[in-house]
Order: C-alpha cells, then sequence, then structure tokens
C-alpha cells in the first residue's frame, strides 16, 4: 500500500511540475509579445515644428521612433506610419498630449517601416540603389538613368531644375534609335507625357531642347512591376482619414521597396514640401 501511495503521490508532483513549466512558458511568450509591440518602429511627422516626447527625449518631427508605444504627442495632428500586423502600411493621427498606443495593431520593430524615406528627404543618403548625386531627381527634373513604372503617363517636373524650366519640346525614342515616337512642345507647367502606347519593360531615350540646345537621357520603363503594389497604393490614395503628407511618405516607401526610383523622388519631393 505504501508503495502505491508513494507512486501515485509521485505522478501527481510530475503533474504539478509540468504545469508550473507551462504556466512559465505561456506567460514568457505574453511578455514576449507584448514587449515587441511596444518597441515597433514608426515613422511620426506633422506640420512644421510639431514635436513628440519618445524614450525620455523631446524630438523634432518628422523622425523616426525606434519605440514607438508610450511617445507622447506635444503638437496637434501628428500622423504616426507604421506596418500593420498584416505588413500593410497604415498611418493613425494623434492629438496633443495624447499617448502613442498602438498594441496589436503594429508589428515588431524588426519589421517596422522603413525610415530611408525620411533620410533621403533630409538629404542624409547620398546614394541609393538605382540613384546617384549626380543622376538624382533633384538634379535633373527627368527620369535619367530611373526604372519608371506610370500607369499611362509619364510625371514630369521641369520646374524643379531652372537649366530645364525652359524646355519647349520633348522626344521620346527607344534607345538607340532615331525613331521618334513622341514629339511634344511643351514648357515648365507640363506635368504629365502620355506613354500609354509604347512597349513596356523597354529602355527608352528623351530628348528635351532648351534655348536651342538638347539635353538627353534615359529610362527603363517597367509598368508591370506596378501590379503587385497597385492594391496597396489605391488603398492610400482612397483612405479620407489619411493627409497628404501621410500619403506621400507612404507611396514613397513602397516605391522604394519595389526598386521605382523616379516615382520614389517624386513621392520624396512631395513629402518634402509637405513637411515645410
Amino acid at each position: 500500500m505504501s508503495a502505491y501511495i508513494f507512486f501515485k503521490t509521485g505522478t501527481f508532483m510530475r503533474k504539478i511540475a509540468w504545469t508550473l513549466l507551462a504556466l512559465s512558458v505561456l506567460a514568457s511568450g505574453v511578455t514576449n509579445a507584448q514587449d515587441n509591440s511596444e518597441n515597433f518602429k514608426c515613422v511620426a511627422m506633422g506640420k512644421p515644428g510639431a514635436k513628440v516626447r519618445s524614450n525620455g527625449a523631446i524630438i523634432d518631427l518628422p523622425a523616426i521612433l525606434d519605440k514607438c508605444d508610450g511617445s507622447v504627442a506635444l503638437s496637434d495632428e501628428i500622423n504616426v506610419c507604421f506596418r500593420d500586423v498584416k505588413k500593410q502600411r497604415k498611418c493613425a493621427e494623434f492629438k496633443k498630449n495624447q499617448t502613442i498606443s498602438l498594441r496589436g495593431l503594429a508589428v515588431s520593430a524588426g519589421e517596422g517601416i522603413s525610415g530611408i524615406v525620411l533620410s533621403m528627404a533630409r538629404g542624409d543618403v547620398q546614394t541609393l540603389a538605382g540613384q546617384t548625386r549626380s543622376t538624382s531627381f533633384a538634379t535633373l527634373g527627368m527620369p535619367y538613368g530611373s526604372v519608371v513604372a506610370p500607369n499611362e503617363e509619364l510625371q514630369l517636373a521641369l520646374s524643379l531644375d531652372p537649366k530645364l524650366a525652359k524646355a519647349t519640346s520633348l522626344q521620346i525614342t527607344k534607345d538607340g534609335s532615331q525613331d521618334v515616337l513622341i514629339n511634344q512642345s511643351i514648357n515648365s507647367a507640363t506635368s504629365k507625357l502620355s506613354i500609354a502606347d509604347l512597349p513596356q519593360d523597354t529602355w527608352y531615350r528623351w530628348t528635351l531642347e532648351v534655348d536651342g540646345k538638347k539635353i538627353s537621357g534615359k529610362f527603363l520603363y517597367v509598368g508591370s512591376v506596378m501590379n503587385p503594389v497597385r492594391s496597396e497604393l489605391d488603398a492610400i490614395n482612397k483612405d479620407s482619414q489619411m493627409d497628404s503628407q501621410a500619403k506621400a511618405y507612404l507611396r514613397a516607401d513602397i516605391f522604394n521597396e519595389n526598386g521605382l526610383v523616379y516615382e520614389r523622388s517624386l513621392a520624396v519631393n512631395e513629402f518634402k514640401r509637405l513637411s515645410k
């Protein structure tokens, strides 16, 4: 009888031990999940002069916040952009004195939204894949050695470069060919060029005539690249709760992730303009 009691008691104690171990592991997992949600990365932005308090410091916006949750908005209309649990880019607005709390909505810090667009807007990044200082959008105001993926229209920004503001005509040819595919009169206010009839996945050369001189560059038109990201871009553009500054940042982030240098540059320039 005593041996039987000992056996039963030992079994009971082992069950208790395994139960305590399981509860310990579960509690550890819950703690880790909470730590991730509290430390996710975000990009905060607002009107000129906007600030937040994050991790004990006062930070001027726009800025990357490595520890987003728990930060406090010190100005009105602070937009916080992040990736949600489905890896989609989102933004949420916070009022003055509100504490940023997106627990359960944002992914962990290691998968947070990229800060590269903010670095580009500040001029901290001089060289990126597909873009160098000498061929950047800010230098020429046209796609120069860039990958572009317009939706049937090529966006132009001649007014960004004084050298191009006096352009009077624009020609498009297939790179390596003299056959003119598009020949259009333009001026500094021209913002779009229809290229719906041009075959995709092809290199083209543009030539501007400025004061009797010709300025030329080329671009790779890969419109099919836009298909996987079109739905996310459409969702951002249609979001009535998101302001223009936040939308410009998210568009630039999408273009950057997909290697669309020209569109990225347009969106970065728009973000810079809206941040002033």
